[in-house]
């Protein structure tokens, strides 16, 4: 009998969101939230289990940690060696039987780890960051609609010319994103996230529930926004948040009974365990 675990970390899109799929540079990073794949075998039998810490259908990546280490697994059996760049390869063509047009970006943090600027059709470089401020996620709750559902939405309106230059505005975040990360300069960063999120809004990605939810976020001196493909008939998923006092948002959550947990830099990507 022979035991084997593969593990994979949660992503999430600081900044990019839908932009990456066209073309557009993207910043993600991966959190300390894991999914592992445990598989043993016995007698030329595969028995599965998979045990994940990641929520499911709320933009973190659930489903590319999935692929990563399912494409992990398979090659290990095939040939004894973790090879992450055909692992990505595999995960990749995966992934896009999951969304349909996927730009690459979550299976890519899943396997490597870290921060990365990644753009589609280009390799993706890793990010050396002095000191990664510190960010809340709150659950907003399931979209009704489908990865794959949003990223449709949007790619229905492409040809039209408001909806490019949203798309491409919030492509040009990502750069200035990486210099106010470089500089330390939270007040920016705030900034950026709060653009961020009024162009995902007038993208037409979030739904009525999170915007309101950012909203209160903002009366109370944060900047939050959506950090996956979004939801309009209810959740949107996993909503960003960045505050100077987090301990203040938390209050909010706890009296709102909303659920959170902070976000942590996860460096290492894809493993054998």
């Amino acid at each position: 009998m022979e035991k084997i675990i593969f593990s994979a970390p949660a992503k999430l899109i600081l900044t990019g969101e839908h932009a990456v799929v066209y073309g557009y540079p993207a910043i993600a990073m991966a959190i300390n939230k894991r999914l592992k794949l445990e598989v043993v075998i016995n007698e030329n039998k595969l028995d599965w289990k998979i045990n994940s810490e990641i929520p499911v259908r709320c933009g973190l990546g659930s489903s590319a940690a999935l692929s990563v280490t399912q494409a992990a697994l398979l090659l290990y059996l095939k040939t004894k060696k973790i090879n992450k760049e055909l692992i990505n390869e595999i995960s990749f063509n995966l992934e896009k039987i999951h969304h349909g047009k996927p730009s690459g970006i979550d299976n890519t943090v899943a396997v490597y780890g870290g921060i990365i600027l990644f753009k589609k059709f280009k390799l993706f470089k890793g990010l050396k960051v002095k000191k990664m401020p510190e960010f809340l996620l709150i659950n907003s709750g399931k979209p009704s609609e489908t990865t794959k559902e949003m990223v449709k939405n949007v790619e229905s309106r492409i040809m039209n010319y408001e909806t490019r230059k949203i798309l491409k505005s919030i492509g040009k975040l990502s750069n200035r994103f990486v210099k106010a990360l470089n500089l330390e300069d939270l007040n920016s960063l705030g900034l950026l996230i709060t653009e961020n999120e009024r162009l995902l809004e007038q993208l037409g990605v979030v739904g009525i529930k999170a915007q309101k939810l950012i909203q209160d976020i903002e009366k109370i001196g944060g900047s939050a926004k959506i950090c996956g493909a979004g939801g309009l008939k209810t959740g949107s998923g996993i909503i960003l948040v960045y505050h100077k006092y987090l301990q203040d948002v938390k209050k909010y959550c706890q009296k709102n009974k909303l659920s959170f947990f902070m976000a942590k830099l996860e460096k290492q990507g894809v493993k054998y365990e």
